[in-house]
Protein backbone atom coordinates (compact mmCIF):
# COMPACT_ATOMS: atom_id res chain seq x y z
CA UNK A 1 0.00 0.00 0.00
CA UNK A 2 1.47 3.84 0.19
CA UNK A 3 4.31 4.08 2.06
CA UNK A 4 2.81 6.16 4.49
CA UNK A 5 0.05 3.57 5.58
CA UNK A 6 2.69 0.99 5.81
CA UNK A 7 4.46 3.23 8.10
CA UNK A 8 1.60 3.64 10.24
CA UNK A 9 0.73 0.32 10.36
CA UNK A 10 3.68 -1.62 10.98
CA UNK A 11 6.35 0.54 12.55
CA UNK A 12 9.74 0.54 13.34
CA UNK A 13 9.14 -0.36 17.12
CA UNK A 14 6.97 -2.64 16.82
CA UNK A 15 8.48 -4.66 13.96
CA UNK A 16 12.09 -4.43 15.01
CA UNK A 17 10.73 -5.19 18.91
CA UNK A 18 12.22 -2.14 20.43
CA UNK A 19 9.89 -1.63 23.64
CA UNK A 20 10.56 -5.17 24.65
CA UNK A 21 13.15 -7.76 24.54
CA UNK A 22 12.49 -9.26 20.96
CA UNK A 23 15.53 -6.61 19.78
CA UNK A 24 18.23 -8.19 21.63
CA UNK A 25 17.16 -11.14 19.66
CA UNK A 26 17.50 -9.93 16.11
CA UNK A 27 20.25 -12.50 14.28
CA UNK A 28 20.41 -10.53 10.82
CA UNK A 29 19.48 -6.77 9.36
CA UNK A 30 19.85 -6.71 5.31
CA UNK A 31 19.02 -3.27 4.00
CA UNK A 32 19.57 -2.62 0.69
CA UNK A 33 19.29 0.31 -1.77
CA UNK A 34 19.22 4.54 -1.80
CA UNK A 35 17.22 4.30 1.77
CA UNK A 36 20.01 3.01 3.00
CA UNK A 37 21.61 6.18 3.54
CA UNK A 38 19.41 6.94 5.44
CA UNK A 39 20.55 4.97 8.52
CA UNK A 40 23.79 6.00 7.66
CA UNK A 41 22.96 9.84 7.13
CA UNK A 42 19.47 10.37 8.86
CA UNK A 43 19.79 13.98 8.65
CA UNK A 44 18.95 13.75 4.84
CA UNK A 45 15.18 11.87 6.17
CA UNK A 46 12.18 14.09 4.95
CA UNK A 47 8.78 14.40 6.80
CA UNK A 48 7.73 11.10 4.50
CA UNK A 49 10.44 9.06 5.61
CA UNK A 50 9.95 9.05 8.98
CA UNK A 51 8.13 6.28 10.59
CA UNK A 52 5.05 7.79 13.12
CA UNK A 53 5.35 7.06 16.51
CA UNK A 54 8.78 5.52 15.97
CA UNK A 55 11.99 5.76 16.68
CA UNK A 56 14.61 6.78 13.55
CA UNK A 57 15.81 3.61 11.84
CA UNK A 58 19.35 4.63 12.24
CA UNK A 59 18.51 5.01 16.06
CA UNK A 60 17.15 1.48 15.99
CA UNK A 61 19.92 0.23 14.27
CA UNK A 62 22.61 1.69 16.58
CA UNK A 63 20.54 0.15 19.90
CA UNK A 64 20.61 -3.05 17.91
CA UNK A 65 24.06 -3.25 16.80
CA UNK A 66 24.96 -2.37 20.63
CA UNK A 67 23.86 -5.72 21.92
CA UNK A 68 27.12 -7.18 19.82
CA UNK A 69 24.77 -9.69 18.70
CA UNK A 70 23.41 -9.00 15.20
CA UNK A 71 25.15 -9.17 11.97
CA UNK A 72 24.01 -6.15 9.71
CA UNK A 73 24.56 -6.38 5.87
CA UNK A 74 24.15 -3.18 4.16
CA UNK A 75 24.38 -2.22 0.43
CA UNK A 76 24.72 1.31 -0.86
CA UNK A 77 25.09 3.16 -4.60
CA UNK A 78 28.43 3.10 -5.72
CA UNK A 79 28.49 6.91 -6.40
CA UNK A 80 28.83 7.05 -10.37
CA UNK A 81 27.81 8.76 -12.77
CA UNK A 82 25.30 6.11 -13.85
CA UNK A 83 23.88 5.33 -10.45
CA UNK A 84 23.49 9.67 -10.36
CA UNK A 85 21.23 9.59 -13.18
CA UNK A 86 19.41 6.68 -12.17
CA UNK A 87 18.30 7.90 -8.75
CA UNK A 88 17.19 10.71 -10.17
CA UNK A 89 14.12 8.97 -11.63
CA UNK A 90 13.74 7.06 -8.29
CA UNK A 91 14.13 9.27 -5.21
CA UNK A 92 12.83 12.43 -4.24
CA UNK A 93 14.76 14.28 -1.09
CA UNK A 94 14.64 17.68 -0.69
CA UNK A 95 17.11 16.91 2.22
CA UNK A 96 20.09 16.05 0.46
CA UNK A 97 20.03 19.24 -1.89
CA UNK A 98 21.56 17.19 -4.63
CA UNK A 99 21.68 13.61 -5.78
CA UNK A 100 25.02 13.88 -5.26
CA UNK A 101 24.79 14.95 -1.63
CA UNK A 102 22.79 11.88 -0.79
CA UNK A 103 24.94 9.34 -2.34
CA UNK A 104 28.19 10.76 -1.59
CA UNK A 105 27.29 12.04 1.81
CA UNK A 106 26.16 8.64 2.89
CA UNK A 107 29.79 6.90 2.11
CA UNK A 108 31.36 9.92 3.62
CA UNK A 109 29.46 9.92 6.68
CA UNK A 110 29.94 6.02 6.91
CA UNK A 111 33.51 6.43 6.54
CA UNK A 112 33.50 8.88 9.68
CA UNK A 113 30.71 6.38 11.54
CA UNK A 114 34.41 3.44 10.73
CA UNK A 115 36.81 5.87 11.77
CA UNK A 116 35.57 7.10 14.81
CA UNK A 117 34.56 5.14 18.06
CA UNK A 118 30.65 4.32 16.88
CA UNK A 119 28.95 0.84 17.83
CA UNK A 120 29.12 1.02 13.44
CA UNK A 121 33.24 0.50 13.81
CA UNK A 122 33.15 -2.08 16.21
CA UNK A 123 30.92 -4.03 14.34
CA UNK A 124 33.13 -3.27 11.57
CA UNK A 125 36.06 -5.00 13.72
CA UNK A 126 34.35 -7.63 14.49
CA UNK A 127 32.88 -8.25 10.70
CA UNK A 128 29.82 -8.11 12.33
CA UNK A 129 29.35 -4.59 9.67
CA UNK A 130 29.33 -5.66 6.04
CA UNK A 131 29.35 -2.82 3.49
CA UNK A 132 28.82 -3.47 0.07
CA UNK A 133 28.39 -0.79 -3.23
CA UNK A 134 25.65 -1.42 -5.92
CA UNK A 135 27.02 -0.36 -9.42
CA UNK A 136 23.83 -0.99 -11.10
CA UNK A 137 20.18 1.20 -9.87
CA UNK A 138 17.45 -1.31 -8.48
CA UNK A 139 14.04 -0.28 -8.71
CA UNK A 140 13.14 -1.42 -5.10
CA UNK A 141 14.55 -1.60 -1.31
CA UNK A 142 15.01 -4.41 0.72
CA UNK A 143 14.96 -4.24 4.19
CA UNK A 144 15.15 -7.70 6.02
CA UNK A 145 15.08 -8.46 9.73
CA UNK A 146 15.57 -12.04 11.13
CA UNK A 147 15.33 -13.18 14.94
CA UNK A 148 16.40 -15.81 17.20
CA UNK A 149 14.48 -18.16 19.36
CA UNK A 150 11.01 -17.47 19.85
CA UNK A 151 11.36 -14.19 18.02
CA UNK A 152 11.83 -16.47 15.10
CA UNK A 153 8.07 -15.91 13.60
CA UNK A 154 8.77 -12.28 13.60
CA UNK A 155 11.49 -12.32 10.89
CA UNK A 156 10.03 -10.15 7.74
CA UNK A 157 11.29 -8.04 5.13
CA UNK A 158 9.75 -4.66 3.91
CA UNK A 159 9.87 -3.74 0.14
CA UNK A 160 9.72 -0.14 -1.21
CA UNK A 161 9.45 0.13 -4.55
CA UNK A 162 10.87 2.64 -7.10
CA UNK A 163 9.64 4.16 -10.52
CA UNK A 164 10.12 6.94 -12.52
CA UNK A 165 6.73 7.73 -12.83
CA UNK A 166 6.15 8.30 -9.35
CA UNK A 167 5.93 11.99 -8.57
CA UNK A 168 6.63 12.65 -4.90
CA UNK A 169 7.15 10.32 -1.95
CA UNK A 170 3.53 10.08 -0.99
CA UNK A 171 2.96 7.66 -4.02
CA UNK A 172 5.27 5.35 -3.34
CA UNK A 173 4.35 2.01 -2.79
CA UNK A 174 5.74 -0.35 0.08
CA UNK A 175 4.89 -3.91 1.72
CA UNK A 176 5.43 -6.36 4.09
CA UNK A 177 6.07 -10.06 4.07
CA UNK A 178 6.19 -12.60 7.00
CA UNK A 179 7.43 -15.41 6.60
CA UNK A 180 5.28 -17.06 8.70
CA UNK A 181 2.44 -16.19 6.24
CA UNK A 182 4.34 -15.97 3.04
CA UNK A 183 6.72 -18.03 3.16
CA UNK A 184 7.77 -18.15 -0.67
CA UNK A 185 7.42 -13.96 -1.30
CA UNK A 186 9.54 -14.04 1.88
CA UNK A 187 12.44 -15.99 0.81
CA UNK A 188 12.38 -14.58 -3.34
CA UNK A 189 13.61 -10.88 -1.77
CA UNK A 190 16.43 -13.16 0.82
CA UNK A 191 17.40 -14.92 -1.93
CA UNK A 192 17.34 -12.14 -3.85
CA UNK A 193 19.66 -9.89 -1.85
CA UNK A 194 22.19 -12.56 -1.23
CA UNK A 195 22.12 -13.17 -4.97
CA UNK A 196 23.03 -9.44 -6.10
CA UNK A 197 25.69 -9.40 -3.05
CA UNK A 198 27.45 -12.24 -4.41
CA UNK A 199 27.85 -11.44 -7.75
CA UNK A 200 30.98 -9.52 -8.44
CA UNK A 201 29.54 -7.96 -11.67
CA UNK A 202 27.34 -5.83 -9.83
CA UNK A 203 28.04 -5.62 -6.05
CA UNK A 204 31.30 -6.01 -4.37
CA UNK A 205 32.43 -5.12 -0.77
CA UNK A 206 33.86 -2.21 0.53
CA UNK A 207 36.53 -1.46 2.75
CA UNK A 208 37.86 1.91 4.11
CA UNK A 209 40.19 2.53 1.69
CA UNK A 210 37.98 3.11 -0.72
CA UNK A 211 35.17 5.03 1.44
CA UNK A 212 37.93 7.16 2.01
CA UNK A 213 38.84 7.72 -1.58
CA UNK A 214 35.32 8.26 -2.52
CA UNK A 215 34.93 10.81 0.36
CA UNK A 216 37.32 13.14 -0.63
CA UNK A 217 35.71 13.00 -4.05
CA UNK A 218 32.56 14.11 -2.43
CA UNK A 219 35.26 16.90 -1.09
CA UNK A 220 36.57 17.98 -4.26
CA UNK A 221 33.11 17.66 -5.58
CA UNK A 222 32.17 20.15 -3.59
CA UNK A 223 34.98 22.85 -3.31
Amino acid sequence: GPRELIHRKYTIANRLHLYDDGYRFVRKIRIMNIASSLIINPRFATNEHQEENSEKLSDAIQKILAEKHATLELMLLEPSDANLKDAVTKMANPSAGTLEGLVFGAWEMLYLNLTSPTVYSQAFDLKRFLCFSISVGIPYAIFNVEFDFEYQQYDHVKIDLYSSEIGNENERRSFVIWKDLDYENYMFFVRNFDAIRSNRNICHQVGLKEMEEWTDKWKCFQS
